[in-house]
C-alpha cells in the first residue's frame, strides 16, 4: 500500500508542476515526458501493461484487478 501511495504522490506531484506552469501546460512533449516519468515508476509487467493500456484509451478497470470475485490484493476498511 505504501508503494502504491508513493506512486500516486509522485504522479500527482509531476502533474501539479505541469499544470502550474503556463509555459509547459500546452506543450505535448511536456505531457509525453510526464507520462514517461510516471511509467518509469512501475516495476511489474502487469503495472506497465495496465498503464500502457490506459494511455491508449482503455477503460479504467474496476477495483479488484479483474480477479475472480472482484477480490483485490488491498483491503480498504
Amino acid at each position: 500500500m505504501s508503494q502504491r501511495l508513493s506512486h500516486v504522490a509522485h504522479s500527482l506531484g509531476g502533474l501539479g508542476r505541469l499544470l502550474g506552469d503556463a509555459d509547459r501546460l500546452f506543450d505535448p512533449e511536456q505531457w509525453a515526458t510526464l507520462q514517461r516519468d510516471i511509467r518509469k515508476e512501475y516495476s511489474t509487467a502487469e503495472e506497465i501493461a495496465l498503464f500502457d493500456a490506459l494511455m491508449q484509451g482503455a477503460p479504467t478497470p474496476r477495483a479488484g484487478g479483474g480477479r475472480a470475485g472482484g477480490q483485490g490484493d488491498v483491503e480498504l476498511f
